[in-house]
């Protein structure tokens, strides 16, 4: 009986061992995909910030390219002709389009146009959403319409300035 009891210490002491081995493993594992994270993690803010120093340093660049053209058109005898005739054309043209958009036949149609492109503009809010839902609930990128249609869920993302 002692042989047995030895034996079944040794084995339980064992188990334990490899129980304490695997719960390290497991705890080192988390820990190194949590570290994995924090790297990936860094290694995109990095992109981000050298993505965003890319963009303002090629928008520093263009703005005196920008200014030579418009100093060189500015003094261009033949364009500001162009430019100035084109201006009072335009004045000419806005003001028979407001005279137009008086009558009240024309103003009905523009007060319809109105409304249905603000329905519009929260119809695809709402299928923005209802898109978000079904690929968070799904785990699917793609929607297949009822015409067999089959389209992709596609996200934009961008940096806004928050006051």
């Amino acid at each position: 009986m002692d042989e047995n009891n030895k034996r079944s210490e040794e084995a339980i002491v064992e188990n334990v061992e490899i129980s304490e081995v695997i719960v390290e493993d497991s705890v080192d594992t988390t820990l190194q995909s949590s570290d994995s994270d924090a790297i990936v993690v860094m290694n995109l803010q990095n992109l981000i910030n050298e993505t965003l120093n890319r963009i303002n340093t090629i928008s520093e660049e263009v703005k005196p390219l920008d200014e030579m053209i418009s100093n060189v058109l500015e003094n261009d005898q033949v364009y500001k002709k162009h430019m100035d005739d084109a201006k009072e054309a335009a004045k000419i043209r806005n003001a028979t389009k407001s005279e137009i958009m008086k009558r009240p036949d024309v103003s009905n149609i523009a007060n319809k146009v109105k409304e249905k492109k603000a329905d519009m503009k929260e119809a695809k809010e709402s299928l923005s959403e209802y898109l978000q839902e079904y690929a968070r609930l799904t785990g699917q990128r793609q929607f297949e319409t009822p015409e067999g249609t089959v389209q992709e869920i596609v996200y934009s993302a961008k940096l806004v300035k928050r006051s």
